[in-house]
């Protein structure tokens, strides 16, 4: 009795000390990620200083985009803020698992699609909701979906199509460009699921 209570002590902790080891690591690839970012950072702010100095007139004008980009980005970041927060109290993790999740199948990728359909606005918007959404259990491949769609046939963007392109190419683009998304999806999500069989084993 006294040797089975050992074991299980042992074994707890070995569990503990495991897990502390996997919190560990991930604080420190943490904190390599936020390091790397910064070098990036920088080594962009000085190669653009230098091209400002050797290009003036060139620098003005990219000077003078980077600011306009900035611009629109303070607009849009705030309501984007305010949707990931919705998102973090009001999707549960359950709601997200059930209809973005894994085993959502074909569903996931309906719902996916009409969540790429319905905004409007720039692609950059919809990366830190998928990240949100991905937090909470939606599959690798309905974020691929998502973020397709989002970039490729938005309701907004097919209704100005439609109007300078003409409603032929429209109606033949719309189908293969789902059919695509959605092969392009499942190729991605099972290479992901190859990934983390590995990673577990």
């Amino acid at each position: 009795m006294n040797q089975l209570q050992g074991k299980n002590i042992d074994m707890s902790e070995g569990l503990e000390k495991e897990k502390y080891q996997k919190e560990l690591k991930k604080q420190k690839d943490k904190k390599k990620k936020i390091i790397r970012d910064y070098l990036v950072m920088s080594g962009i702010i000085v190669v653009f200083v230098v091209l400002y100095f050797v290009f003036p007139a060139k620098g003005e004008v990219s000077l003078k985009n980077s600011w306009q980009f900035f611009i629109e980005m303070m607009e849009i970041l705030p309501a984007v803020t305010i949707l990931i927060g919705i998102l973090s109290v009001w999707a549960t993790q359950e709601m997200v698992t059930k209809y973005l999740g894994k085993e959502s199948g074909f569903k996931g990728f309906l719902v996916a699609l009409l969540m790429g359909t319905l905004p409007a606005g720039p692609l950059y918007v919809a990366f830190p909701v998928a990240k949100a959404l991905r937090m909470k259990g939606a599959s690798v491949g309905n974020m691929v979906t998502y973020l397709s769609v989002f970039a490729a046939i938005k309701l907004p963007q097919l209704l100005m199509e439609w109007r300078f392109l003409g409603w032929k190419f429209t109606l033949l683009r719309f189908p293969i460009t789902v059919v695509l998304i959605y092969l392009m999806s499942m190729v991605v999500d099972l290479i992901f699921k190859k990934t983390e069989k590995k990673e577990s084993m």
